[in-house]
């Protein structure tokens, strides 16, 4: 169970300006609304966003990062 305040706000509000350094989930949604997602979700390439991800989770968390990271993108294009 994730406890962090601004993942609680983001229940709410995923577009909540709150984030919490060193939260994995608070990091998977800064960077869904990044730019290097925003070029990834509309066909301007992905390597930017691959990239920040190896950067962010490593290599060997890349998927855990990349399903993180996506979760948050699709979530927020919905707006819930």
């Amino acid at each position: 169970m994730n406890t962090c305040p601004a993942c609680a706000a983001a229940e709410q509000d995923p577009r909540t300006g709150l984030f919490t350094h060193g939260c994995r989930e608070c990091t998977a949604r800064n960077l869904a609304q990044s730019p290097a997602a925003h070029r990834a979700l509309t066909g301007q390439g992905a390597d930017d966003l691959r990239a920040l991800i190896v950067e962010t989770w490593g290599q060997a968390d890349y998927l855990d990062g990349r399903t993180r990271v996506w979760a948050w993108v699709e979530r927020l294009q919905k707006g819930k």
